[in-house]
């Protein structure tokens, strides 16, 4: 039998962005799945709309002109009282479900903020989470615009067998809390080819709990003003067996982050052939950003293990921060073919480790380490089996002379093959510190380093057990001592 298509117009609805359409869009997508399923059409046209809820069987389409809006009047949303929250899309229990089409979802976000400013103050209540899909298996959402949305844009909540292809997501930079999409104890989930461009968080994955597994994120571009590629901050339950690849990342504060604040597991997470460009917009980016910590003293610390960083080319203005706790390292680390281009440097002084949540008290969180204004533009702390293989420093100017390339604190097992600093070609570029300092480490190896520039050593330790370091076969032609020097 072939499946239905109901077209909304049909039942009442007018798109001609003025006319609330609440009921009528709802009766349409009701009365498909009282007979089994199919697709509610959305002609060309604006369709003004509060919450409508989606059921099983059951695909939007939405034509090339067709708008679906969400009204900027918060009493035209329903509260949900699983969650007594508001939505525009809702689904919960539901298989089978569809947006697709070269149609918009615009959820005029400006309509639920004061003034226009660069200040963002938010209404009291406005839709959170936009489009919400609780306890759903077999979505999908596929080749339409999602705009302007008021909040996180797709939130999806122990949800199985997702795919997200071909979407454009675009919200103000300006707003927080306008997430892309935000996995939270979710599995089997495919997001790919999609433009997301938005005031928070790219791709987050969240656990509250339950399991997120078997991810999978490629060939995205991603504008954020917070982190592209995010897990945490809530990092309850397991995370694992994920893979973010061939993505390009833009304008951001963090290209990937990885929280670990609420105890938890992080295990096998590979990004791999991946750009980042940290842009002008912050003083300072991290191109990537893993920290192991509690926010109190309520949560044990967690795991975090098996983390690959293969093929990845940055720009930025800040620095590669990677940090276990004191109690804590993370285990198994590996970071190859990096390209790492420094140009503009911020001093990072002043900085302090991201919260990775401004509702975060900094001062509450027990016991953590702060390496954010360690003088380097890799800072590397508490971890253990570091791997690092074929990674490139290019300085780009003289604004990196007083860090060092690599600062390692209490790594218990370091190893560096190929490392390569060069800047040979650039006046005024010359290095006031060692090239890489290490301190408590068990064990710190360096072979086959080059330096293309001038620095007083290659390596500078203190703190380290006998024989605990080695250095060979490292071509050295800028540095003032030959190998290494130890305080």
């Amino acid at each position: 039998m072939e499946a239905q298509t109901l077209d909304v117009t049909r039942f009442g609805a007018i798109g001609d962005g003025k006319t609330l359409n609440t009921r009528a869009l709802q009766a349409a997508i009701d009365s498909c799945a009282k007979q089994g399923g199919g697709t509610v059409l959305f002609p060309a046209g604006t369709f003004l709309t509060g919450t409508l809820n989606l059921r099983s069987n059951i695909t939007l389409e939405l034509s090339n002109g067709a708008v679906l809006l969400g009204s900027d009047n918060i009493n035209d949303y329903s509260t949900e009282p699983r969650d007594n929250r508001r939505h525009l899309l809702y689904a919960h229990a539901a298989s089978n479900i569809a947006i697709i089409g070269q149609g918009t979802i615009d959820g005029q976000g400006k309509g639920f903020w004061k003034g226009d400013t660069l200040d963002y103050e938010p209404l009291p209540e406005r839709p959170v989470h936009w489009l919400r899909f609780v306890s759903c298996s077999r979505v999908q959402l596929r080749d339409v615009r999602l705009i302007n949305s008021p909040s996180h844009t797709c939130f999806l909540d122990s949800c199985s067998d997702v795919t997200i292809d071909n979407v454009t997501l675009y919200n103000d930079p300006r707003v927080p809390n306008t997430d892309g999409f935000d996995i939270s104890d979710c599995s089997h989930v495919r997001i790919s080819n999609c433009l997301i461009s938005t005031g928070d968080d790219g791709i987050c994955l969240k656990g509250q709990g339950g399991r997120v597994e078997n991810i999978l994120v490629s060939n995205c571009v991603i504008e954020s003003d917070d982190a592209a590629l995010k897990l945490g901050t809530g990092s309850l339950g397991v995370m694992q067996n994920c893979i973010f690849s061939n993505c390009s990342i833009r304008n951001t504060r963090y290209g990937i982050a990885l929280f670990m604040i609420e105890g938890g597991t992080h295990r096998n997470i590979t990004f791999q052939n991946i750009s980042i460009d940290g842009g002008s917009r912050h003083p300072y980016d991290y191109p990537i950003f893993v920290d192991l910590d509690r926010k109190d003293s309520s949560f044990a610390l967690g795991t975090m293990e098996n983390l690959s960083f293969h093929d990845i080319s940055a720009r930025t203005q800040g620095k590669i921060l990677i940090s276990g706790h004191p109690d804590k390292n993370i285990t198994s680390i590996s970071l190859r073919n990096i390209t790492l281009e420094a140009r503009n440097c911020a001093a990072m002084t002043k900085a302090r480790k991201p919260k990775g949540n401004r509702n975060y008290k900094y001062e509450s969180r027990i016991g953590n380490a702060d390496f954010a204004n360690a003088p380097a533009l890799i800072a590397l702390g508490y971890a253990d089996k570091i791997q690092m293989e074929n990674v490139r420093v290019r300085l780009m100017d003289s604004t990196a002379n007083e860090k060092s390339m690599i600062s390692s604190i209490g790594a218990a097992s370091f190893s560096a093959t190929g490392f390569v600093v060069e800047a040979q070609k650039l006046a005024g570029v010359s290095l006031k510190k060692p090239v890489i300092t290490a301190s408590k480490s068990n064990l710190f190896r360096v072979n086959n380093a080059e330096l293309w520039t001038n620095a007083p050593a290659l390596l500078e330790c203190s703190e380290m057990l006998p024989k605990a370091v080695q250095a060979r076969n490292n071509e050295l032609s800028g540095a003032k001592e030959i190998v290494w020097k130890k305080k």
